[in-house]
Parts: C-alpha cells; sequence; structure tokens
C-alpha cells in the first residue's frame, strides 16, 4: 500500500515538475521550438509583455477607458466589418462588457483609484504590460489546477497508469503550446472547461468536503461565464443533457441533479447580468451584438467555412453589392445592423441550401482537421486524438447504456462547440476550449484496447 502511495506521489510530482518547466520556459525563454512553440514568448524584463496578447485586448483597453471616461460602453473601431456609419463613436454592445469593467478597474487601480484622461495614450501599454503579467500568472494556476481535476476524473474511470498518461497529454497538449502562449482570455478556455464540467459531471467525487466542493463549483463556474461567454452557452447545454440523461434514472447512473442546477443557475444569472447592463447601455436585453456579424461571416458567398480576417478587402466587389440594398440598417445602431448581418445571412442560407449543406461539411472536416491555432502543419499528435474520437464515439453508440455520465461528459463539449462553429465559422482558439476532452476519449480507447488483449489472452 505504501509503495502504491509513494508511486502516485512520485506521478503528480512529475506532472507538476512538467507544469513548472513550461512555465520558467515561457517566462524566460528566447528559444524558438519551431512547430511546438511559436517564437512569441520572449517574457523576460527585457521584453515588451504587449507581445504575448491581441488585438481584441488593446481595443478592449481602449473600451475601458471609454467607460471611465463616459460611464458607458461606447466605441470608435468597426470591427471586421465596412464602416457605414457616419458618427465616429457610438453605442456597442459588440464586445463582452465584463472586460471592458476588467479593463476599467484595471486602469482606475493602477493609478490608485484615480483616474486622468489626458494620461491614457501615455500610459496605455503599461496597463497592457499589467494585465499581460496577471493572466500569465492566472492562466498558469488555473491550468496547474485543470491538471489535478484531469487526473482525478481519469483516476474514476481508468488505471493509475492510464490516468497519469492521460494527465501528461493533458499538460502537453499542442494546442496548448500556441494559445495558452497568449495572456488573454481565451488562453483560460482548456482548463477552465475540464475544472467547470468536472465538477458539473462527478459531483464531490473531485472535490470530497461539501462546502469547499459547492465553493469550487459556483467561484469557477461564475468566473468561467463571466471570461468566456461561449463557455457559458457549453456549461449550460451539458447541464441541461446531463440532468435529462440522470433525472428518470438517478439511482442507476447516482448522479445528484444539485451541482447542473447550481451551474445553470449561475449561468443564467451572469446571463442576465449581461443582458441588463446592455439594456441600461444600448436599450436592448442581449448579450453581445457581434453573433450578427460572425453569423454572417460564416454564410455568404465567399464563405470559406473558417475565419477570414481579410474578407472585406479581398471580396469586396462581391460583398458590397449584397450589402447596398441593406446600407440604412447597416449605418443604423449597432443592434439593428447586427440584425441586419442576420437576415442578409439567411436570405443567403434560404436560396442556396445545397452550397450551405456543403459548407457545413466543410466546417465540420475543417473542425476536425489536425491542425491547431498558428500551426498550420498537420499535427500527428492532434491527428491521433482526433481519430480517438471517432472510434469512441462508435464505441459510445455500439454500448449506449455503459457508462453514460462519462460519455455525455466527453461527447457533449465537443459536439457543442462543433455546432457553435457550424453555426459561425471554425475558429481554432474556440476549439481550443474542448481540446482536453480528445484526450479522455483517447485515455477510454487505450483501456478498450488493453481490456481486449487480457480477454484474448485468457481465452488462449
Amino acid at each position: 500500500m505504501c509503495g502504491v502511495q509513494s508511486n502516485m506521489k512520485e506521478k503528480i510530482l512529475f506532472i507538476l515538475v512538467i507544469v513548472l518547466f513550461r512555465f520558467l520556459l515561457e517566462y524566460n525563454s528566447n528559444i524558438n521550438l519551431g512547430h511546438i512553440m511559436p517564437n512569441i514568448l520572449q517574457k523576460n524584463e527585457s521584453k515588451n509583455w504587449e507581445g504575448s496578447i491581441n488585438v481584441d485586448d488593446n481595443e478592449l483597453c481602449d473600451l475601458g477607458n471609454y467607460f471611465l471616461t463616459n460611464k458607458k460602453f461606447i466605441t470608435n473601431i468597426s470591427f471586421d466589418r465596412p464602416k457605414f456609419r457616419e458618427d465616429t463613436i457610438w453605442i456597442t454592445a459588440l464586445r463582452n462588457q465584463f472586460y471592458v469593467l476588467y479593463f476599467s478597474g484595471l486602469i482606475y487601480t493602477y493609478n490608485s483609484f484615480s483616474y486622468d484622461v489626458e494620461s491614457y495614450n501615455l500610459d496605455k501599454h503599461k496597463y497592457l504590460q499589467l494585465h499581460s503579467k496577471i493572466f500569465f500568472v492566472a492562466k498558469w494556476l488555473i491550468f496547474l489546477v485543470s491538471l489535478i481535476f484531469g487526473f482525478k476524473i481519469l483516476r474514476i474511470h481508468f488505471s493509475d497508469n492510464l490516468s497519469f498518461l492521460g494527465t501528461i497529454i493533458l499538460a502537453l497538449y499542442p494546442s496548448t503550446f500556441y494559445v495558452l502562449s497568449f495572456n488573454t482570455f481565451d488562453s483560460l478556455g482548456y482548463s477552465l472547461s475540464i475544472i467547470v464540467l468536472g465538477l458539473v459531471f462527478f459531483g464531490n467525487k473531485l472535490v470530497e468536503n461539501k462546502i469547499l466542493y459547492y465553493s469550487f463549483l459556483s467561484i469557477f463556474t461564475l468566473f468561467t461565464c463571466l471570461a468566456k461567454l461561449h463557455l457559458m452557452i457549453l456549461i449550460i447545454f451539458c447541464s441541461f443533457l446531463i440532468l435529462a440523461c440522470t433525472f428518470f434514472n438517478r439511482k442507476k447512473y447516482k448522479i445528484k441533479l444539485t451541482p447542473q442546477i447550481v451551474a445553470i443557475t449561475i449561468c443564467f444569472f451572469v446571463y442576465s447580468l449581461c443582458g441588463y447592463i446592455n439594456y441600461r447601455n444600448s436599450g436592448h436585453f442581449i448579450i453581445s451584438t457581434q453573433s450578427g456579424i460572425n453569423f454572417f461571416h460564416g454564410h455568404n458567398p465567399i464563405a470559406k467555412g473558417s475565419w477570414n480576417g481579410n474578407i472585406w478587402a479581398e471580396y469586396s466587389s462581391i460583398l458590397n453589392p449584397i450589402l447596398s440594398s441593406h446600407i440604412s440598417k447597416l449605418k443604423s445602431d449597432e443592434y439593428t445592423e447586427s440584425n441586419e448581418y442576420k437576415k442578409i445571412a439567411f436570405e443567403w442560407i434560404i436560396e442556396n441550401p445545397m452550397l450551405e449543406f456543403k459548407l457545413i461539411l466543410k466546417k465540420i472536416g475543417i473542425f476536425f482537421f489536425p491542425h491547431n491555432f498558428l500551426s498550420w502543419d498537420i499535427n500527428i499528435i492532434t491527428l491521433i486524438m482526433h481519430l480517438s474520437f471517432f472510434v469512441f464515439l462508435i464505441i459510445s453508440f455500439k454500448d449506449v447504456n455503459k457508462d453514460i455520465p462519462f460519455k455525455i461528459f466527453v461527447i457533449t463539449p465537443i459536439i457543442s462547440i462543433l455546432l457553435l462553429n457550424i453555426i459561425f465559422f471554425v475558429e481554432y482558439r474556440w476549439r481550443f476550449y474542448i481540446d482536453g476532452f480528445f484526450v479522455f476519449s483517447f485515455i477510454a480507447i487505450l483501456e478498450k484496447l488493453a481490456n481486449l488483449n487480457v480477454t484474448q489472452k485468457l481465452e488462449s
């Protein structure tokens, strides 16, 4: 027994060493690791920390400044679309308003709870550097917690050795070397989905103390919803599905319904809060106006299935005639503009059902293609994980009544994010949120193969 415990401690220590190595590598390294890690991580003090954030954070910082100045969510940036409107600044609900409030708080706190409008442009780089450093620490702490939870989830279902292998793969998954290299909100998605959905699905098997468990569940669910609205939808979808599957047969699946109800309640609280903030700001109870623009981006004559940042520059001769009859509404307020983009996209779908069907198939293919964000080469590890998921899917349907909670835990997040990509367009940063669940399917397949091998030996 002591030997088993000692062996387990050694495995956990090894996982911690890997995380520490990656942490130090990212903080200090000027090494280009080629296809494994992009050369954007030079984060010692001689390097500008702003290099590890994206343009969205730069824009959000400006929105935070506008909020401090005007006490409203306003913008002067026409994000990824032509600017038809004539005003130079307008009410916006495009971005996650919690991000804007975060940057407002960061700017205000940095200035010792005071604010000088004129100094903003001079000090903006300092705010962005502070933001980058905050997220650098936060993402690695949350990543470490997610590996601990991932290991516990695996141990519930598999042997110690397979659980250890799965955790190593989670710690070294290819996409984590890319998206996790940025100090942004997206970098948290991979870790938060494992933590929150693990807590929702497997209850206090992960955290035995009841008070501590519900504290973890509430805090991480709330933080996840505030940080990534995509994941809020994912949590709601997964929670409702597990509720539906267990409500009429709770004894068989041995799942308490309380965690799902807590998670759903928190999600709807955040949804209502976000809607209320936008209602007070723009007069419309919505989460965001970005959905209309993104929906049009994914459904139009030149849509290719994935994100194209140069769509307006490359295809203006095709898109401008389509938009010309809608100019009056596209130059209106952001809410009307967003709805008009949705309307144009729906009209195209109705008029071109076969093209839309082909586009859906193309999006599915791109989603599962073994590329990673910022790396467009075929990654063999990503390929193996994706193939394992398809095998896991086939096995799950063949033996549909066995271990349903774990199957839902693995399949539902992947299908949910796939649907999100089909509705809009394929974005590998979104797939990154559920990349860890491919690992769970891979370990399940390894266990099946191990059991099959044992069975064959016994029969022989």
